[in-house]
C-alpha cells in the first residue's frame, strides 16, 4: 500500500513534466500541426530503421540510406514547381528536386544521428545543384543522391 502511494506522486510528476515539455509545441503550432510534426518525425525514424536494419557501422548505414533514396525518390523536371515543404512529404510522394532528395537523405541520416549537411553548388552561369556532405570517420564526404 505504501509503495502504491509513493508511485502515484511520481506518475503525476512524470505526466506533468511531459505536459510541460509538449506545451510549447501545442501553443506554437497548434494541436494538429504538433501531432503532424511528431507523426512525420516518427515515420522518418521507422523508414530509416527499416532501411538500415541491424547495421552497426555508420558508413554502411550511410550507403544503405543513399541507395534507398537514389532508387526510390525520383527527380522532378525543372519546369515543375516545388510541391512539398517537409522531407517526409517528398519521401512519400517519391519525387523531388536535388535539394529535396538531399534533404530526405539528411533527414534519414539524422534518425541515426549521423552528421550531415546540405551543400549548395552554383557555377558562374547561374546553374545550381545541391549535394549532401556526411561525416564519416571524422571526415566530410560528398554524396549526390541524384547520380
Amino acid at each position: 500500500m505504501i509503495i502504491y502511494r509513493m508511485r502515484k506522486p511520481f506518475v503525476l510528476l512524470l505526466l506533468l513534466l511531459v505536459a510541460f515539455m509538449a506545451f510549447p509545441f501545442c501553443v506554437l503550432m497548434g494541436p494538429t500541426e504538433a501531432s503532424e510534426f511528431f507523426y512525420k518525425r516518427l515515420s522518418c525514424s521507422m523508414v530509416a530503421d527499416t532501411v538500415i536494419g541491424k547495421t552497426c557501422d555508420d558508413e554502411e548505414a550511410v550507403l544503405k540510406i543513399f541507395d534507398y533514396v537514389h532508387e526510390n525518390v525520383f527527380s522532378l523536371p525543372a519546369v515543375l514547381p516545388k510541391r512539398e515543404k517537409h522531407s517526409y512529404d517528398n519521401l512519400i510522394s517519391s519525387i523531388g528536386y536535388c535539394d529535396q532528395q538531399c534533404n530526405i537523405f539528411i533527414s534519414l541520416l539524422g534518425r541515426r544521428r549521423i552528421p550531415a549537411r546540405l551543400v549548395f553548388l552554383q557555377d558562374p552561369k547561374g546553374s545550381s545543384h545541391t549535394v549532401a556532405e556526411v561525416m564519416i570517420d571524422k571526415k566530410w564526404r560528398v554524396f549526390d543522391v541524384t547520380y
